[in-house]
Parts: structure tokens; C-alpha cells; sequence
């Protein structure tokens, strides 16, 4: 057992002074936007709106549709006066990349909740 736990210490120890340790990073692209999605519900308008944000979002490539990993995404609704709903979706679309974009590649983002 202490051979094991010494081994485990020499391979973390070997990655932290070659400095080759890489974790899983969020890219983001441009936000995209849905459009205006109309429907007899608010809840149907409502997935209408996400659906079109991952059709928006599906030009940067398949690994950037998932709604749940966008960045800054919001949802709006309300009611027409014909009494549809109409809902947009927006947000940035995000992939998890597991190799880090080459530094500069990518325009740096402010933090959100931060003004200044």
C-alpha cells in the first residue's frame, strides 16, 4: 500500500515540475440569438427559443449546441396580445476543450457580475 501512495506522489510531483498539467477549459464563442419564437404556450415558446439557439449555435460546431454550458444565456417572454407567447434565447455558446486554446487565440472576457 505505501508503494502505491509513494507512486501517485512521484507521477503528481513529475507533472507539476515539467508544468505539462492541463485541465479541461470552457471556450466561448460570440453570444448567438435565437430569434423571436412564437407559440400558444409559454412553456412550447419557450423550448421553440432554446431550440433555435442550438440551431443558432451549431455553426461553431456540434460541441457548442449544449444550452446548459452557454455563457451569459437568458430567456425572455411575454404575452401578445392574441394572447401567444413569444419567447428569445440568448447566450454564448460553450464547449468544454480538454487542451487549452493556444494563448491570445481567444478575445479575454470580464467576469460576470463585475462593473467597472
Amino acid at each position: 500500500m505505501p508503494i502505491r501512495i509513494l507512486s501517485a506522489v512521484a507521477a503528481v510531483w513529475a507533472c507539476v515540475v515539467s508544468g505539462q498539467v492541463h485541465a479541461a477549459v470552457l471556450v466561448c464563442q460570440p453570444p448567438v440569438s435565437s430569434g423571436l419564437q412564437v407559440a400558444g404556450s409559454e412553456q412550447e415558446a419557450r423550448a421553440l427559443a432554446i431550440s433555435g439557439w442550438i440551431t443558432e449555435a451549431s455553426r461553431y460546431g456540434r460541441a457548442y449546441t449544449a444550452w446548459r454550458l452557454a455563457a451569459g444565456k437568458f430567456y425572455t417572454c411575454s404575452k401578445t396580445a392574441s394572447g401567444a407567447f413569444q419567447c428569445v434565447a440568448k447566450g454564448e455558446p460553450c464547449a468544454i476543450s480538454q487542451v487549452p486554446p493556444p494563448p491570445g487565440s481567444l478575445a479575454p472576457r470580464k467576469p460576470q457580475g463585475i462593473e467597472g
